[in-house]
This record gives structure tokens, sequence and C-alpha cells, in this order.
């Protein structure tokens, strides 16, 4: 795997910028890397072959400057052109620059004069957000959330590793904001997964960047900016089921690696961030609740527990999944409903007093049923014994069970608890 003999002093850094369409910031980005004050680099441009503007931008460039190389294929995904880039990179330190971003202009100089200074083999930094809205003409720009907490954990001027300081685990991976000694990732073998498309494959590059890195430096200063407004990014594409996958390709990677647990105390919380608080924020159908249920028990409770990035509020719902994750589950899909219902225009909509006032026991029974500690069965039980009303409650509680599309197996047998 290793191309190590083939590296050219004369290069200092390797740009690999990967290209799915963005011709609508190509431009921007391949500017703030030829503008660089570091000019001993090379630039590689892998392009997907989508049929847009963006080979035509990318060989315009290649004549103009002779650093550029530009490779077409198609369809590969993101993972595929990062590895495409590597395997042909010839600079000591590779950086990658996504094609709907941009560099400051000293950044790849700031960094690889820092990295010879202290000898790392990974040189990380902060970044910056940019919001864009064109049609409001709007621009905002604003530190990662990160930038102050890590900035006042974490040693600067000297290198560590992941045992010593583990706090840039527990935030987004953000791979671009650094650069990556190439000799280090070819003893290591690592490489990108191969998925479609994005495919959030940078979650475990960073995995095996980091844990497996001994001299790591971090520089507090923003060069990277990234634009959270474009609207084809994978950011702005989110798919949980994709994201549970590579989290799962982390945890069955890592479960026999010595001291995982000391990395697992600090990725929980950005695993958090990405997976398990979607239960909260959207509709998660039964093979995504499968799969995040399948990677939350390759947490010990000792690892929550004991973490130090999560709050007790997070801890208590990681908690309650691994030993309710029925009650997790139904809790979602009550959420997405609610969510979905008008509930104003409903209620003056229903004039008959018993209907309404049934529909609001049932919403507060199922509030009630979703939070509590106690059996979700034996609430049902209990429930349509001291519920009576004119119209049968059991059906409209039936109702609004099949409402939120159960798939479980366990609640196939709920209309005969509740008598429909």
């Amino acid at each position: 795997m290793g191309n190590g003999e083939c590296i050219d002093s004369s290069i200092k850094v390797s740009v690999i910028i990967p290209v799915y369409k963005v011709y609508r910031y190509l431009v921007q980005c391949i500017e703030s890397v030829l503008s660089q004050t570091l000019k001993d680099i090379e630039v590689i441009i892998v392009d997907e072959g989508d049929d847009d503007r963006c080979r035509e931008i990318i060989d315009y460039y290649e004549k103009q400057d002779a650093r550029i190389s530009a490779l077409h294929k198609r369809n590969g995904g993101y993972g595929a052109s990062c590895n495409l880039g590597i395997g042909i990179a010839r600079g000591r330190y590779i950086s990658i620059v996504e094609a709907d971003d941009y560099i400051d202009s000293t950044m790849l100089e700031d960094m690889y004069n820092y990295a010879i200074r202290l000898g790392a083999d990974i040189v990380k930094a902060p970044y910056r957000e940019v919001l864009e809205s064109e049609k409001e003409n709007v621009r905002i720009e604003r530190d990662c959330w990160f930038r102050t907490v890590i900035s006042n954990s974490i040693p600067t001027n000297r290198c560590f590793s992941m045992k010593e300081y583990n706090q840039l685990l527990s935030v987004h991976a953000s791979i671009w904001a650094g650069i990556y000694r190439r000799e280090f990732i070819d003893e290591r073998g690592i490489r990108f997964v191969e998925a479609k498309g994005a495919g959030y494959v940078d979650c475990v590059f960073r995995v095996d960047t980091m844990i497996n890195a001994t001299r790591i430096a971090y520089i507090d200063k923003t060069y990277y900016n990234y634009r959270v407004s474009n609207v084809e990014s994978s950011t702005n594409n989110y798919s949980i089921g994709t994201m549970l996958e590579r989290w799962l390709e982390v945890h069955e990677k890592y479960k026999d690696f010595d001291d995982f647990e000391k990395y697992s105390s600090a990725l929980i919380l950005e695993e958090y961030n990405s997976c398990f608080c979607k239960l909260g924020l959207m509709r998660i159908n039964y093979a995504d609740f499968q799969r995040m249920c399948r990677n939350i028990n390759y947490l010990s409770n000792q690892v929550i527990l004991e973490s130090d990035y999560l709050s007790d509020n997070q801890k208590k719902n990681l908690i309650k999944l691994k030993k309710s994750p029925l009650k997790s589950y139904l809790s979602n899909q009550f959420k997405a409903v609610i969510r979905g219902i008008h509930l104003t225009k409903l209620l003056v909509n229903i004039s008959n007093k018993y209907i309404l006032i049934n529909f609001l026991l049932v919403m507060l029974f199922c509030s009630i049923v979703l939070t509590s500690e106690y059996s979700l069965l034996e609430d049902l039980v209990q429930f349509r014994k001291y519920v009576i009303g004119v119209y049968r409650i059991s059906e409209l509680l039936v109702a609004i069970l099949l409402s939120i599309r159960m798939t479980c197996p366990l609640i196939r047998g709920i209309h005969k608890i509740v008598g429909y």
C-alpha cells in the first residue's frame, strides 16, 4: 500500500481536492489553494465525473498551473477519490480540501513549518464555519463551536498523543483542518473507507489517524473555511443509516484495540451528537433503530457513566436506550407524530367533548408511558381499566399506535391487550 519511495523532497504538501457537483464553489476553492504562500505544493484534483461544469473548470486550471494534476473517475465516491489522490501524492505532507470549501492563504505554510519544527505526524487546527445566502445577501462567519474548549484543554507548541489528550476525539472530525505526514499514513496502512457518495468516511479516517499517531500538534488558529450552506453537502443531506454504518466500522475495527475504552470516553460525545441524539430530533425507521441499538451495545455502562464529555442528561439518555430500547423507539415515533400534527387546528375541529377528552387523555398517557420507568405493557393494561368514555378509548389508542407505524415484533400483541 505504501508509496513512500515516491516522495519528492521538493514538494512539501500534496493537496487533494475530491470534486463532486460543486461547480458553483470550485473556482474559489482552487484559487485559494493556488494562492498559498507555500509554493512548493502539488494539487491533485480528483473529479468524480458528474455531468456539470466541474470538468471544464478543472481542465482549465490544469493547463494554467503545472502543479495541478487532474484525475477523472466516475462515481468513485469521496473515499475512493481521496485514496486515489493519496496513492499518487508525492509531498512530504498531505492535505485534503473539500471542493465547496476554501482555505486562508497561509494555512499550508504555517502548518508545514509547525509540523517540521515539532516533528509532528499530524497538525490539527480549529476551523471557521461559513453560512451564505445569495437570495438574502447574507454572509456569516463563525469559529467552530469547540475552539475555545479545545484551546483551553490541550497544549500548543509541543506534540502529544490521544492517550495524553483525547479531547480532539470528542468533536467534529474536520479531517480537512489539518495536514498528515505521508510516511505515517503509509506506515500505518491508513486509507479511507470507499463508500458510495460522501458516506461520512471521514469518521473512520479520523479515528485511524488520531489514535495511531504518537506525535500530534495543535495550532490554535482558524485557516479552513467550512461552507455549511451548500445544499449538496453531506452535512445538509444527512443519512442516519449511513452514519450508523460508519460508526459500526469504528466499533468493529477497534473492539479489541488496547485501551480503546480510553478513546471511547471522548469519541462517545461525537457519536452521540452524530447519531444517538437524533432520537429526540427526527423520526427513525426501525431498521436504523436496530443499527443504533447494535452500536450502543459496543459501549459499556462504565464508559458512558465515566465519560468526562457527556452531560448527565446525555448519559441518562444512553443508559435508557440500552436498558429500554423499545420504550426509546416508541418515544421517538410518538414525538415524530406530535411534531407532524397541527394540534391547535386539530383540537378546534374536535367538536364532540367526549372525543376531545379521550384524545387528550391518550396524549397524556402516551407522554407519561414513554418517559416513565414502568413497563409499557403494564401501563397499557392499567390504562384500559381506568379510562372509560362514550367512544371506545382503546380504538383511539390503537389508531395512534398504528399511526406511528411500529414495526417491532413485541408490539404486535398490543391490540389484544387493549381489547381492539
